[in-house]
C-alpha cells in the first residue's frame, strides 16, 4: 500500500480537496469515493468505509503491567476467545446484508467486499437494519482437499475459501461447511453510531442481537470469561485455540490505531535464528528493509525458515543502508523470533523479531522446523 505522500500526490492529481491534517485512512477514504464515482461496472453503492479497532500485543507490556492485566484486580477487563480467521464487518441492510474485510484494495482503496461468496450471511433475515458488526469469519474445518485446494488449519481453510472468487467460495462451502461470523463488537446499531459507548454497553447490544438471531447457526459470539484469565488462556490453548483477547469494559470503539482498550495474548512459538538476508520494503517502507530473512543450521548448512518483521520504522532506518540494503553488521546476528505456526513448506507464519540474542551464535540455532 502506498505511503502518505504518495496518496497525497494521487489525491492532488485527481483534483480532490483534502486537509493537511488528513491521515492515510482519510486519504484512502477520499480515493475510494472518487474511484467509485467513476465506476461504470454497475456494482452496488460503496459501503461506508469503517476502519476496525486493533489490539496491542499483551507481551509488549512490562512485567508488572502484564501481571496486573491478567490479575484484573480492577475488574475493568474481560477475556474473550481469540478467533483465528479473517476479520470482517457485517453490514445489516434492508434488502440484504453486505460483508467487507479490514483490508483495502490497492487499486480502488475501498475495503475489499466479500458479500457474494457468503450468500448465507448476505441473505440472513433480521429486524435491525443499519447495524454494523465487527467480527471474524471462520470455516468449520481445518482440512480442505479437493484437487485444487489443500489446507491444514482453520486459518488456511478460511483464507482459501473467503479469498476465492464467489463461485469457488460457494463451491467449497457446499462441500466442507459454511463460514460462521463470530461477532465481537458493534459499530452502529439500527443506524445509530455507538462507537463512543463503553464496551460493556456495546456488548449488551451484541448479546441482544445474538438472542434475536439465536436460531441462525452461522452467527455466533466468542466465549468470554470475567475471572481467572490465566486459567482461561491455558484452557483455550490446550484445546487447540489461538489465545485470548483482553478487552477493557469502559473503553470506546477506537477505530484507528492500536489503543489500550484491547490486548491480545496469542498462542505463540519461539525459535532462535540468525539473519541471512532481507526483503526490500514497499509503500511506506520503500527504500528501507521490509523484512529480515532468517535461517537455522541443519547438517552444518544454513536453511532459510522465513521472513521476519523487524519492528519499528526507526529500527528499520537504523539497519538500512542508503541504497535500501541491509547493514552488513546484521548478517549472522542471532534473534529470537516468535511465530504463530508454520506453512506446509516449513516456513514461519506471522513471524516477528522479539529481541537480539548476543549470548548465542549461529551454531546455536539448530532447532529444526518440522
Amino acid at each position: 500500500m502506498k505511503n502518505k505522500s504518495e496518496l497525497q500526490h494521487e489525491v492532488g492529481q485527481l483534483g480532490i480537496t483534502y486537509l493537511g491534517t488528513d491521515t492515510k485512512e482519510d486519504l484512502m477514504d477520499l480515493l475510494a469515493v472518487s474511484h467509485r464515482e467513476h465506476d461504470v461496472s454497475g456494482r452496488p453503492p460503496l459501503l461506508p468505509q469503517y476502519s476496525v479497532m486493533l489490539a496491542q500485543r499483551a507481551k509488549n507490556l512490562s512485567n508488572s503491567q502484564f501481571d496486573r492485566l491478567l490479575e484484573n484486580e480492577s475488574g475493568l477487563w474481560v477475556a474473550e476467545v481469540k478467533k483465528d480467521g479473517i476479520r470482517a464487518k457485517l453490514h445489516l441492510g434492508i434488502k440484504g446484508n453486505r460483508i467487507d474485510s479490514r483490508h483495502r484494495s490497492e487499486i480502488t482503496y475501498e475495503y475489499v467486499e466479500k458479500t457474494n461468496g457468503l450468500p448465507h450471511l448476505r441473505d440472513l433475515r433480521h429486524y435491525i437494519p443499519g447495524t454494523v458488526l465487527d467480527g471474524e469469519l471462520q470455516m468449520p474445518v481445518k482440512r480442505i482437499k479437493d484437487g485444487k485446494t489443500d489446507t491444514d488449519s482453520i486459518l488456511t481453510s478460511t483464507l482459501a475459501t473467503v479469498n476465492s472468487l464467489p463461485g469457488r467460495a460457494i463451491e467449497l462451502q457446499s462441500k466442507f461447511g459454511y463460514c460462521s461470523f463470530y461477532a465481537f463488537d458493534v459499530l452502529f446499531y439500527c443506524g445509530e453510531d455507538v462507537r463512543q459507548l463503553p464496551y460493556s454497553k456495546r456488548y449488551k447490544l451484541l448479546c441482544g442481537i445474538h438472542i434475536a438471531l439465536v436460531s441462525y447457526p452461522f452467527f455466533k459470539l466468542p466465549i468470554q470469561s470475567e475471572t481467572d484469565f490465566i486459567n482461561f488462556y491455558h484452557q483455550i490453548v490446550k484445546t487447540g485455540g489461538e489465545g485470548i483477547m483482553l478487552k477493557r469494559l469502559d473503553w470506546p470503539y477506537q477505530s484507528r490505531g492500536r489503543g489500550r482498550g484491547w490486548f491480545k495474548l496469542a498462542k505463540g512459538k519461539e525459535i532462535d535464528a540468525f539473519v541471512t538476508g532481507f526483503v526490500p520494503g514497499e509503500g511506506e517502507f520503500s527504500g528501507l528493509i521490509g523484512s529480515l530473512l532468517v535461517s537455522v543450521m541443519e547438517d552444518g548448512q544454513p536453511v532459510e525458515i522465513g521472513a521476519v518483521q523487524p519492528g519499528s520504522l526507526g529500527f528499520r532506518r537504523n539497519i538500512s543502508l542508503a541504497d535500501g540494503s541491509l547493514d552488513e553488521h546484521m548478517y549472522n546476528t542471532v534473534v529470537e523470533v516468535s511465530y504463530m505456526c508454520k506453512t506446509k513448506n516449513n516456513r514461519l507464519r506471522h513471524a516477528v523479531m522479539e529481541r537480539f540474542r548476543p549470548d548465542k551464535s549461529r551454531d546455536d540455532c539448530t532447532e529444526i522446523i518440522r
